[in-house]
């Protein structure tokens, strides 16, 4: 890969320290455009050249495939940390909780049967879900914020919109449409589904729900590697 760089000093004979625009996605220059908010970042590198250059020249460099091995990892790693510091803990104890939970609706009365850990594994699209609501919320707010508008609020407006209380035909068939186009009262129809043995009906909840929730991730890791930018 060629790119242009400004000699920006001279270490040792042979070697020259340059500076290079780092290049959006888009491949617009962003001093200029401003169309996605995102400020150019500059990356300084020292490399070897075999031609006499001076401070402030304007000149072509090649990085091998190592170095862009390199630079993807530094450009890649906060994106997957920021992820598996969610994912790790998280889906392990949102599968945990739905154990405990069938648990405790077993001891109530509910026949124990296969369809207890189909229902397990169904409610793990809706854990992702509401892993990726909790990235978005913790990468737009504050923790004080979050703990304020993303806790109890978020929980019981999803639990509302999921007809977990109620039956949503009781809202009427607008309201019910409008539910339908958000993934969580399909969350709640596949675990449904799966305690019932009706396999069926699971396909087109799941993928509504994962759909969901691979968008929802995305916006996500695209705001955080935003405020890596502007930071």
């Amino acid at each position: 890969m060629t790119q242009i760089a400004t000699v920006t000093a001279l270490p040792g004979p042979g070697t020259a320290e340059v500076t290079v625009a780092r290049q959006p996605a888009c491949g617009h220059d962003c001093e200029s455009c401003a169309g996605c908010g995102t400020r150019s970042a500059k990356v300084v590198i020292r490399a070897s050249t075999a031609i006499p250059v001076a401070v402030g020249d304007r000149v072509e460099v090649y990085s091998s495939g190592r170095v862009l091995g390199v630079a993807a990892l530094v450009y890649l790693g906060p994106v997957a940390l920021f992820l598996l510091g969610y994912l790790l803990p998280l889906l392990p104890m949102a599968v945990g909780q739905s154990v405990i939970c069938l648990g405790a609706a077993v001891a109530l009365g509910l026949p124990l049967s296969w369809n207890l850990p189909a229902a397990v594994a169904a409610l793990i699209p809706s854990a992702l879900l509401f892993i990726a609501l909790g990235l978005l919320c913790g990468t737009l707010f504050n923790d004080k914020q979050v703990g304020g508008m993303c806790g109890a609020l978020l929980t019981n407006v999803t639990a509302f919109l999921a007809g977990i209380w109620f039956d949503l035909s009781l809202m009427g068939g607008e309201f019910k449409s409008f539910a339908y186009l958000l993934p969580f009262a399909h969350g709640a129809d596949a675990a449904k589904a799966a305690l019932a043995g009706e396999w069926a009906a699971l396909p087109g909840h799941l993928l509504w729900v994962s759909a969901w929730a691979a968008a929802l991730m995305a916006l996500a890791v695209w705001l955080f590697r935003r405020k890596l930018t502007e930071q």
